[in-house]
């Protein structure tokens, strides 16, 4: 499995290096770089009023059906996969929320009115939690790579 795992990876990373470092990216470089020292105050060659270089238009090779078939091959993976991911998360909430009404069905009157005082307390507390904190992405004392950063830490 981990075999097979490497191969498509590599076959997916061989795949989107093919299309950036085809002609496309590489011939919008070139134009760029071109008309740099046109734009550049600094250079002799600068030209306030530069128009831009007008480029003949670039053909572009033809993709072969495989790389087609790959990419499609691709998405439809990704597709099962989200599929497969939001059935099983739908039947875990359908059993958990099944789970905790026939759970609720048991409790008498009182033990019911106990119950919503509890987590109408516990509202209250994150409500004023809420209002007097900030997240971490909008916090001024964490600096900005870090508030971007730690997400990607815990996640991955």
């Amino acid at each position: 499995a981990v075999e097979d795992t490497t191969a498509v990876a590599n076959m997916i990373f061989d795949y989107l290096s093919n299309l950036l470092g085809g002609d496309f990216v590489q011939s919008g470089l070139d134009k760029l770089l071109n008309e740099a020292a046109m734009k550049c105050p600094h250079s002799p060659s600068y030209s306030q009023n530069f128009p831009g270089l007008k480029y003949d238009e670039l053909i572009l090779s033809e993709k072969s059906e495989d790389s087609y078939g790959f990419l499609i091959a691709i998405i439809a993976v990704i597709a099962v996969f989200v599929v497969v991911v939001a059935v099983i998360f739908s039947a875990t909430r359908w059993a958990s929320r099944r789970r905790h009404n026939r759970w609720v069905n048991t409790l008498n009157t009182r033990q019911k009115l106990e119950l919503e005082r509890m987590q109408t307390g516990e509202n209250e507390r994150e409500k004023d939690l809420d209002s007097r904190m900030s997240s971490l992405i909008r916090s001024k004392e964490v600096p900005l790579l870090f508030r971007l950063f730690i997400p990607i830490v815990i996640i991955g």
